[in-house]
């Protein structure tokens, strides 16, 4: 499962980078739910049912998938500078 998981990830990579001149970069979710978008700070549990994410730090309130995405993209553009790929 996870092989044909990896092959339909790879192929829609290819196509998105092909198709729109674009460059895709990948990065790895695991834990951009429960580590806070402001300062970086992971918080020790969320349960899959709770659907706020609240800073156990500095108190920062955020819908869960919205914190996730706000990680996902401080990744991307950590991983962009680090490439030389500027913002694409």
């Amino acid at each position: 499962m996870d092989s044909a998981i990896s092959t339909v990830k790879n192929t829609l990579i290819e196509y998105a980078e092909r198709a729109g001149g674009m460059v895709v970069m990948v990065i790895w979710p695991a834990g951009t739910t429960m580590t806070c978008s402001k300062y970086f700070v992971r918080n020790k549990r969320l349960m899959l049912d709770e659907r706020t994410f609240v800073c156990s730090c500095c108190g920062y309130v955020s819908g869960r998938d919205r914190n996730g995405a706000r990680m996902s993209q401080c990744g991307l553009r950590l991983k962009s500078a680090s490439s030389g790929e500027g913002n694409r």
